[in-house]
């Protein structure tokens, strides 16, 4: 709720409303790009053309070390993508929903 006599306009959204939601806004942020990297190997079994295509197209041809290679390829992928959405997390002092408030 905002005060009778808040500011106006771009002012209003930069200097009340913005600073009320940042954070929540980061860490959503942060959560959506984690799912959307993981899902990126669902839907390419789906057919979808993501790194997931490529997995399933390699078992369908029989290479599988070239499956291997692109599974790996996801693990790593994810486990960096965790990392760095968990230390800039910490570094803005940023709390998700599972760690309370």
């Amino acid at each position: 709720m905002l005060r009778a006599d808040a500011s106006k306009g771009l002012n209003c959204y930069l200097y009340e409303l913005l600073p009320r939601v940042y954070c929540s806004l980061l860490a959503l942020l942060f959560y959506r790009w984690e799912v959307i990297m993981r899902e990126t190997a669902i839907l390419g079994i789906l057919g979808i053309a993501t790194l997931g295509f490529y997995v399933d197209s390699a078992f369908v041809e029989l290479r599988f070390d070239r499956a291997l290679l692109l599974i790996l390829f996801t693990a790593a992928l994810n486990i960096a993508v965790d990392i760095i959405s968990r230390r800039v997390l910490a570094y803005l002092r940023l709390r998700t929903a599972l760690e309370g408030r």
